[in-house]
C-alpha cells in the first residue's frame, strides 16, 4: 500500500507500506523524496540519505500493518489537496521519482514519458506494459543508468 498527499502551503505527507512495517515521510514538496530510501528509515548506516522526517512503524504482522496504513491515509488525505490529472502532471515534474505513488487510474503513457524526461530513473517505477523501445530510449538519454 502507497500514498502521497500535499497539501496548502507546499508540504507533503507520504506512505509506504511493506509487510509489517509502514515507512512515513513528510516535509517540503521540493525536497528529493526517493521512495526506496524510505525503506531505510530505522537504519542507523543510511541516515544520510534519508527521506525529510522518515519514520518506520513497526506492527506486530502485515494485517495490522496495513489496517495502521488505511487509518493514516484516511486522517491525512482529508485536508489534501484534491488529486486528479493536473496535480499528477506538476507533481511529476518537480519529482519525476513520486511516479511511483501515481494510483492507477491517473497513469498513462504520457505520464510516464513526462517523467522519464523529467529524469530517467523513473523508468523502474513504470510497468512492463507500459513500456516501450520509444520510452526506454528517452530514459537512456536522461540518465544512462536508467535501465540498471
Amino acid at each position: 500500500m502507497k500514498a502521497y498527499f500535499e497539501y496548502e502551503g507546499g508540504t507533503f505527507w507520504a506512505l509506504r507500506q511493506e509487510g509489517n512495517s509502514c515507512y512515513i515521510a513528510h516535509g517540503s514538496k521540493y525536497c528529493d523524496l526517493q521512495p526506496e530510501w524510505m525503506l531505510k528509515a530505522g537504519d542507523d548506516e543510511t541516515k544520510y540519505n534519508l527521506p525529510p522526517n522518515a519514520e518506520k512503524i513497526v506492527l506486530q504482522d502485515s494485517a495490522q500493518a496495513c489496517k495502521k496504513a488505511k487509518m493514516l491515509i484516511m486522517e491525512k488525505g482529508k485536508t489534501a489537496i484534491k488529486q486528479d490529472e493536473e496535480f499528477w502532471r506538476i507533481t511529476i515534474e518537480i519529482n519525476s521519482l513520486l511516479l511511483f505513488f501515481v494510483p492507477e487510474r491517473f497513469l498513462t503513457k504520457e505520464l510516464c514519458s513526462l517523467a522519464v524526461r523529467r529524469g530517467g530513473h523513473a523508468l523502474r517505477y513504470v510497468s512492463s506494459e507500459m513500456q516501450s523501445p520509444a520510452l526506454c530510449k528517452e530514459a537512456v538519454n536522461n540518465s544512462s543508468y536508467a535501465l540498471e
